[in-house]
């Protein structure tokens, strides 16, 4: 059996780039992204992440519906050595209220994704 290398997801994206950057990446629901667009909106919101004081080792909570946003603060979260923590959307807000917070909240920003 031949061993495949070791390869990340960032790896993955920056072949991407270099094959096919304008190709088909993501479709979410006719939201279609390419190489190309992933990369920049993913660096757009790890740049003013990290003007937040974001960095290697932090944790990024996100609250977010399934979709392109979660992907892109996914690459951004990676593209500083930080590490993306989905929150369950579908919880409500109920159980979220009622939950302290996290021991890691308080060194993690919080981000709203726009577009």
């Amino acid at each position: 059996m031949t061993e495949r290398p070791q390869t990340t997801v960032l790896d993955a994206l920056t072949r991407r780039l270099a094959a096919d950057a304008d190709g088909p990446y993501l479709d979410f629901e006719g939201d279609e992204y390419t190489a190309r667009r992933m990369d920049a909106e993913s660096n757009r919101l790890a740049r003013a992440l990290g003007e937040l004081g974001v960095g290697k080792g932090d944790r990024v909570a996100t609250l977010l519906e399934n979709g392109p946003a979660q992907v892109v603060s996914f690459f951004a979260a990676l593209k500083l050595g930080a590490v993306q923590v989905p929150v369950n959307t579908r919880a409500g807000s109920r159980p979220l209220a009622g939950r302290k917070s996290p021991s890691w909240a308080q060194r993690s920003s919080w981000a709203r994704l726009t577009r």
